[in-house]
């Protein structure tokens, strides 16, 4: 497993993530409750480590902050050098399934895959569509979560790895 740092931000960074609970490849929490440890995604809850109950909401208002009215991405819309990025305003996302957990993205990684994929080496592996969102790992905060996520808890601090799509 890898290890968890902590770094600040800019608040002016508004990209959001969408992502399964159940695909994350691997996804640690750390709360207030458990300060300074990291965990394994559904081995501990801040209401279980608080000694309260699990269960989870079935308001919607308690089940996600308050959505911003637009999203932004970092989008190639071809191959190229670092030129063909582009600051973009995308989709909002929603809550579509029950197993849905949305993160306001903080952070993203910058991995060898993805300037590959940029620069089109990877087109015999990975043939992007564009407008197309690189990055695979991040870090956020749980903004929104379908009604039968119990693990996540909005304002969770957590990171994890996608496919794609990091950098919205």
């Amino acid at each position: 497993m890898a290890d968890v740092v902590e770094s600040e931000s800019s608040q002016d960074n508004k990209i959001k993530e969408t992502a399964t609970e159940e695909t994350q490849i691997e996804v640690l929490q750390t709360t207030s409750a458990l300060e300074g440890l990291s965990v394994s995604s559904g081995t501990t809850s801040r209401a279980a480590a608080a000694g309260g109950s699990t269960t989870t909401s079935t308001d919607p208002k308690k089940r996600q902050l308050p959505h911003p009215e637009k999203s932004f991405a970092v989008q190639i819309n071809s191959f190229g050098e670092t030129s063909v990025f582009t600051w973009s305003e995308i989709a909002t996302p929603e809550i579509v399934g029950p197993h849905d957990v949305i993160v306001k993205v903080v952070n993203s990684s910058i991995n060898p895959i993805d300037w590959k994929v940029r620069k089109g080496f990877m087109q015999v592996l990975e043939k992007p569509t564009f407008p197309h969102v690189l990055g695979r790992d991040f870090s956020g905060v749980v903004v929104a979560k379908g009604n039968s996520v119990n693990r996540f808890f909005l304002n969770d601090k957590v990171f994890g790895a996608v496919p794609y799509g990091a950098y919205a």
